[in-house]
């Protein structure tokens, strides 16, 4: 800072070093706080704040009482250059100019070349002259020199001056590109006077955080918001009633059809009535006719089973004697075979070769033997001797043996004789048994072949399927009906659609019409918004800091960014580009938000226009009504043709029913030939097997009582033969003793003969094995004359018996083909019999049950037409046809008569319930609508013709009252809405000042005498009464606006709208000053002592004077970092009594200021040493006026370039 030619130094430049912390010392009353009151007139503190004349030191007579008296300032610019402002004061006023030059300070800005000071008058010219580069105008307001130095917002109603501030802000500015320093004049004038006022930091706070606009104003008629609810409540409760009208709509018609459905029952009553008694006559004579076939046919059939049953009786007696024969020839030959008579025959046909080889062996032997002949002789007399006599007494026995055969089969011929006769006997008694079980096994067959044919064809009774076509008949006539009525239908319906269309026409204008008035309402909301834009929004912060952004980012800017309030928008760079491009933008034109008098015209153009509309609404709103009675009447009448249609339709239903139904008994009347037969199918198999169950138990009683007859004969004739063979094995026992005797005796005479020709040297040895050979041979041949006879029998048996099987087997099976045939044909006749007359007797009972129900339905028909009126009856003609049965139309007529009754009560309960709703709020478009509905009915009592005076207002006149409705509640909506949102973006900057607040007070709090140190930025928005409601409508809004288009609004809309209206002003709506919302409060504790203060506490009696500036000094440090924000701009920070504060306490505070970018110039009479060593420089003001750096300090003070006048000194 350069003070010349000023009081204290007249004719001197003076200068004080302000780029690192100063202290200045000196005697009393030298002028040491008249320069340090200086600082803050750099930042725009007016003189009158500086110096008051009221307190004898006018601040013009003192700092610049001559025109040659300049107060100086230099200082660097964002760009890094250095810029200098000299203030003097006005020729013919008291009050300063300001002239700004881009240059640092020299003593020839000031000097003449002859020495003499410049006049303030040729300020400009010299500095021109010596090459300066000075502003093009002086600034000569105070106002205006803040604005340029604390680069503030440009608040002027001349264009051309509010440009020339933007470019001076631009040029000469100490704060950097949109980042003004407002405040900073109050807060440092604030240290320096001691006179820290937290009541003017709040006024500061609310300064920064509201941007000029302080109230909260939200603005609405009291009487809408009031209407609004009870509106919305009525339209909701008659809307509520719309499935109610819908389902009258439905009982409507169906009342129709149900009365159609009665008359259609009787109808066909009456006819069924009439055809009852011709069928009950025809079905008789049929009942006759078919009794009097049966008769005859059962006759035919009786003869014709007897003499086939007959002729299988006698093929099946000759197909047993063949049976029989083969029986008897294999039971012999298995005989034989289990005798080994085979073995034996084969044997016997060795006879002449065991004879040959026994005369060999006898030769042989005797050729040995030859030479001892008379020896050898001499004992074979005597072995013939006994052979002679054995032979002999043996064939006596074998004689003996034939006897017995004889006899034994003298016995076995008459016993056998006897056992054919008596199993014929025995045959016979069971043969009319089983007769009569064969038979009933035929008739059984017979029965089971019928079920079976008429199961492969089941097929119901003529009745049934005559029924099906007359139901068939009854679908094509009501068809027919229907197509004549379809075409009527289409007819009405082209009317109808005409009238609809011109309607939704009409309608179609006035949605367009809405959506126009919606769609102006929305952009004059917007264009006040634009006008009056929200605080925190990115238009609101452009017109704070950017004066000319219509020029530059206006031009090619989004629109609706505008009104974000989530952007946080920061200047960052001071710079003509466009986001670092060189962009001419010249001849684009700005947005509409960038110029306020076109917002004006465009509101006031917008007005007009919603005036405009909202008349043709109201004209094309009449229109529609005249229209909708129009499309009314039509669809009255395609209503009532519908109905009739939908009678006929259900009338076809019933038919197309009753066809399916007749088709259906058809189905089920074969199904139940087909179940019926299954069951005779089922009862005949049953009978069937009980039958073959009794003849196979008759068969196997008379095969068991034949078994055990023979198994007697069997035992008589083993007994026959058992005592034969007991005869012939004694017999045999006594030959085997004889031919014993004889071998023995024979052995004895040969080893005598052997011992006798041993003795004379004959080989004994070869005469035994001859002998053995001779004795093998003599075996057999004895044995071959035992078996004789049973070799004979196995002869005979297998040449004359076994032959005569191949043909006995033929004849058997071709008898049996033979039996096979003739069952078959009484079989035949069994079952064709079977079947007709299951078909005969099944056509007498259905005849028979036909008649049976003729008459039950008779009465039944005289019973239910007997309980309607006669006179009724008589009015309506009997149907051409009847498909349905008796059971369908009496259920169907009855079925009708109920719900004709209900149907037409509930209407009535229906009507009455919906009209109340719709008459429940008088003058609501509901009831306006259904009083004019009213007029044209045919009565006032409640029934079916008010339905469609309903469904009309459902259809579409409710949708003009609910785009109303949604219309005004969206205005309200959003209004509260756009409040609230005000008020937490201030709460929420309210919160973000208070905690750059606390970490402020955090790094600077370097007291040690306080314990503690709390200041706190307070917001009291959410105490605000209506806070609570105004949030309830809000986030009921934003619930709204989330939804799908055209969505209702949400429960509890209507009750929070409600609530407003106690914070509701007729005249202001819901208001609030936001300056008082904002609170500075704190405390703190002082040897163990806690202290509380806020804006109402002197802060100079919170404690000592040193402690009370300290603390002072911490929260003030604090708030000039929120006013500098992140700015890298340094500030001067004067201190009056630097005594006051000891040196430790001193040296904290430089260190604090200095970490905030502050640097300090003090006053005080005389420092220490040690306090002398903390500052940069250290300059004594002398009693004459002079300034004199002290010895030994750090910078020299004065190094301005060399000057006419000099008073430096050396101290």
């Amino acid at each position: 800072m350069l003070m010349i030619d000023t009081t204290p130094f007249t004719g001197a430049i003076a200068e004080i070093p302000l780029d690192g912390n100063t202290l200045i010392t000196g005697q009393n009353a030298a002028g040491k706080t008249s320069v340090i009151q200086l600082m803050p007139l750099f930042l725009g503190v007016p003189p009158s704040k500086i110096s008051d004349k009221t307190q004898g030191k006018d601040f013009y007579r003192y700092y610049v009482p001559r025109a040659s008296s300049y107060i100086a300032f230099e200082y660097q610019h964002r760009d890094g250059y250095p810029r200098s402002v000299i203030i003097h004061s006005a020729l013919s006023d008291d009050k300063l100019v300001f002239r700004f030059v881009r240059s640092a300070l020299y003593e020839d800005m000031f000097v003449t070349e002859n020495g003499d000071f410049v006049s303030s008058d040729n300020l400009a010219s010299h500095l021109r002259n010596r090459g300066y580069n000075v502003a093009s105008q002086q600034v000569d307001t105070i106002l205006d020199y803040r604005t340029i130095i604390l680069g503030l917002k440009v608040d002027h109603g001349d264009p051309k001056r509010r440009k020339f501030l933007a470019q001076m802000i631009t040029e000469y500015t100490i704060s950097q590109l949109n980042k003004p320093l407002r405040n900073a004049d109050q807060v440092i004038h604030a240290m320096l006077t001691r006179d820290v006022s937290l009541k003017a930091i709040e006024s500061m706070l609310a300064d920064k955080l509201l941007a000029g606009d302080p109230d909260l104003q939200v603005e609405g008629d009291r009487s809408n918001i009031e209407n609004w609810p009870m509106q919305y409540r009525s339209y909701r409760e008659v809307m509520e009633y719309e499935p109610k009208a819908r389902e009258l709509q439905r009982q409507s018609k169906e009342l129709i059809g149900e009365k159609a459905r009665r008359i259609a029952a009787i109808r066909e009553l009456t006819h069924l009535e009439r055809g009852l008694s011709e069928t009950e006559r025809e079905t008789e004579k049929q009942k006759s006719a078919a009794a009097a076939k049966y008769e005859a046919e059962q006759s035919t059939f009786t003869e014709e089973a007897r003499n086939a049953q007959r002729a299988r009786e006698e093929a099946n007696s000759q197909l047993q004697s063949t049976n029989d024969k083969i029986d008897e020839i294999e039971k012999r030959h298995a005989q034989l075979v289990k005798k080994d008579a085979e073995g034996k025959a084969r044997l016997a046909e060795r006879k002449e070769e065991i004879e040959d080889d026994l005369r060999e062996a006898e030769s042989r032997y005797n050729a040995l033997a030859g030479e001892q002949r008379a020896l050898t002789a001499h004992y074979d007399q005597l072995k013939g001797e006994a052979d002679k006599s054995g032979e002999l007494r043996i064939q006596r026995l074998y004689d003996a043996d034939e006897a017995l055969r004889k006899v034994a089969q003298g016995k076995t011929k008459e016993a056998e004789a006897r056992h054919i006769e008596q199993e014929r006997e025995l045959t016979s008694s069971f043969e009319p048994s089983i007769l009569e079980a064969d038979a009933q096994v035929d008739k059984a067959n017979g029965d089971l072949g019928a079920a079976r044919e008429a199961g492969r064809n089941p097929s119901p009774s003529q009745d049934v399927l005559d029924q099906q076509d007359e139901a068939a008949a009854a679908v094509a006539e009501v068809n027919s009906l229907l197509f004549a009525e379809a075409d009527e239908l289409k007819r009405l319906e082209k009317s109808a659609q005409s009238a609809k269309d011109s309607r939704q026409k009409a309608n179609q204008r006035l949605g367009n019409l809405v959506s126009r008035i919606k769609t102006l309402s929305d952009k004059l909301d917007h264009l006040k918004a634009s006008r009056k834009p929200a605080p925190g929004s990115l238009l609101a912060f452009l017109r704070e800091h950017r004066e000319d952004w219509g020029d530059t980012i206006g031009k090619v800017i989004n629109p609706e960014l505008l009104s974000n309030v989530d952007l946080s928008p920061e200047m960052i760079d001071d710079t003509s580009s466009l986001f670092g491009l060189q962009v001419d933008l010249d001849r684009l034109v700005p947005c509409d938000q960038a110029d306020l008098s076109n917002i004006d015209a465009a509101i006031d153009e917008v007005r007009a226009e919603l005036e405009e509309e909202v008349n043709e609404q109201t004209s094309l709103e009449a229109e529609l009504r005249n229209l909708g009675r129009a499309l009314t009447d039509a669809e009255h009448a395609v209503t009532l043709k519908e109905t009739e249609i939908e009678a006929l339709k259900r009338r076809r239903t019933a038919a197309t029913e009753t066809h399916d139904a007749r088709k259906a008994d058809v189905a089920k009347a074969r199904l139940t030939a087909k179940r019926d037969a299954e069951e005779r199918i089922k009862v005949a198999q049953t009978t069937l097997e009980t039958a073959r169950t009794k003849r196979s138990e008759l068969i196997k009683e008379k095969d068991g009582a034949v078994a055990a007859m023979r198994t007697r004969h069997r035992e008589e004739l083993g007994q026959i033969t058992a005592l034969r063979d007991q005869d012939v094995e004694k017999n045999e026992r006594k030959r085997r003793d004889i031919r014993d005797e004889i071998a023995d005796r024979k052995d004895e005479l040969e080893k005598e003969l052997k011992a006798a020709l041993a003795a004379k040297g004959i080989d004994t040895r070869l005469l035994e094995e001859i002998q053995v050979q001779i004795s093998a041979a003599t075996s057999d041949l004895a044995e071959i004359r035992a078996n004789e006879d049973l070799v004979a029998e196995w002869k005979y048996v297998t040449r004359e018996k076994l032959p005569l099987l191949p043909e006995l087997r033929s004849r058997r099976e071709l008898q049996a083909r033979e039996c096979e045939r003739l069952e078959a044909v009484r079989r035949a006749i069994v079952d064709n019999w079977q079947k007709r007359h299951d078909e005969l007797t099944d056509q007498i009972t259905a005849l028979q049950a036909k008649l049976t129900q003729c008459e039950k339905d008779k009465k039944r028909i005289a019973q239910r037409l007997g309980a309607i009126d006669p006179n009724e009856i008589a009015m309506i003609a009997p149907a051409e046809t009847t498909v349905r049965k008796l059971d369908e139309l009496i259920n169907d007529l009855n079925d009708a008569d109920r719900a004709v009754g209900k149907l037409s009560e509930k209407l009535r309960q229906g009507v009455l319930q919906i009209s109340r709703v719709f008459q429940r709020e008088p003058h609501s478009p509901a009831a306006q609508h259904l009083a004019t509905a009213k007029e044209g009915f045919s009565s006032t009592y409640e029934g079916p013709e008010w339905v469609p005076a309903f469904i009309e207002w459902y259809d579409e006149l409710h949708t003009q009252q609910r785009a109303q409705l949604l219309h005004d509640a969206s205005i309200v909506g959003n209004s509260i809405k756009s409040g609230y949102q005000r008020l937490m973006s201030l709460e929420q900057q309210i919160q973000a000042e208070n905690r750059t607040l606390q970490s402020h007070l955090n790094d600077n709090n370097f007291m040690t005498v306080v314990e503690d140190l709390r200041v706190s930025i307070k917001s009291t928005i959410r105490e605000l009464e209506f806070m609570p409601a105004m949030k309830r409508l809000r986030d009921l809004h934003e619930a709204w606006i989330s939804q799908p288009h055209d969505t209702d609004p949400p429960e509890g809309y209507s009750e929070a709208m409600t609530d407003l209206l106690r914070f509701w002003n007729a005249r202001n709506g819901i208001s609030a000053n936001l300056r008082d919302q904002i609170r500075i409060e704190g405390h703190i504790i002082e040897k163990g002592n806690q202290k509380k203060f806020n804006a109402r506490t002197d802060m100079k009696n919170l404690s000592s004077n040193g402690v009370s500036y300290l603390i002072m000094t911490t929260i003030m440090v604090a708030f000039v970092n929120i006013v500098r924000g992140r700015s890298p701009v340094r500030f001067i920070w004067a201190l009056d009594e630097l005594s006051n504060i000891d040196e430790g306490n001193t040296r904290k505070l430089l260190e604090m200021l200095d970490r905030n970018q502050i640097n300090m110039i003090a006053a005080t009479p005389s420092a220490m040493g040690n306090v002398n060593a903390l500052f940069d420089y250290r300059v004594k003001l002398l009693n004459n006026g002079q300034l004199a750096d002290v010895r030994g300090a750090g910078r020299k003070s004065q190094r301005l370039l060399p000057c006419p006048v000099s008073k430096r000194q050396e101290v």
